[in-house]
């Protein structure tokens, strides 16, 4: 089995439970004989991750840790809005998937990991026309520890994508 993995963070971008999840299931899945793609964002606080990944006919951003290859692509915008910045940062992840699959990468599903990476799992389900697992790690809601929702921002995040 072959898996597109998309997640807004993997190590060394780590911020919360999404991040520690997902470093902990993609090796796991190596272990048990999945073959896993990650595409995640590089955030311009991480230096970029410098690798013989350009001499050995990858992408560049493109390495093997742990079994799984991991493609980071650049994080678009940080005007504070994390909305905006998500569906920017998502054209550049969508461009990387769109890549992998036109050039004859096969994969069996798509697993996308929270709201922060739907538009570009989405868009690849269309395309190809690929199963997708969405995986939602937290609502807005819950993040907010059962307070209201203050913000328009915080009102306007999906909870989730059926189409």
């Amino acid at each position: 089995m072959r898996v597109l993995m998309f997640s807004w963070e993997y190590p060394p971008y780590v911020v919360g439970g999404m991040g520690a999840h997902v470093a902990g299931l993609a090796p796991a899945l190596v272990r048990a004989g999945v073959d896993v793609h990650l595409i995640t964002p590089q955030p311009s606080s991480l230096s970029a991750t410098t690798t013989m990944a350009e001499d050995m006919g990858r992408s560049p951003g493109e390495v093997t840790e742990d079994g799984v290859v991991v493609c980071r692509v650049p994080m678009v915008g940080d005007s504070g809005d994390v909305f905006d910045q998500a569906q920017k940062t998502n054209q550049a992840m969508l461009a990387q998937g769109s890549a992998l699959l036109a050039n004859g990468q096969q994969f069996d599903v798509i697993h996308a990991h929270d709201w922060l990476v739907v538009f570009s799992a989405q868009a690849i389900k269309h395309q190809f026309r690929l199963p997708l697992i969405a995986t939602i790690h937290a609502t807005e809601g819950g993040r907010a520890r059962g307070a209201s929702l203050q913000t328009d921002l915080q009102r306007s995040i999906p909870v989730s994508y059926t189409h």
